[in-house]
């Protein structure tokens, strides 16, 4: 057996990033069926940096959380604007 009292285990320093979550709220009318859904929630995932994901049919709202270092507002309503419909960001 190969000992070495001068051998010390490694230790590693993990630095934590804080991460700014923020929240949209997004009005899609043309959105009318789970297809219409389907399409946006596969565009959106796409985006790096998306945490949640809401898409109300009923009141034609879209929610969305994401990391505000890796994405913005712009970029998750082009997705919605590639996927085939129109957005805009409710106040």
């Amino acid at each position: 057996m190969l000992q070495n009292s001068n051998l010390k285990p490694e230790t590693s320093t993990y630095k934590l990033e804080s991460v700014k979550l923020e929240t949209i709220k997004i009005k899609c009318t043309q959105m009318s069926c789970e297809g219409c859904k389907n399409s946006i929630t596969s565009s959106i995932h796409k985006i790096n940096g998306i945490k949640k994901l809401d898409i109300n049919l009923k009141t034609k709202i879209i929610k969305v959380t994401f990391d505000d270092s890796r994405t913005n507002e712009q970029e998750i309503l082009n997705a919605i604007y590639e996927a085939g419909y129109e957005a805009e960001l409710l106040e």
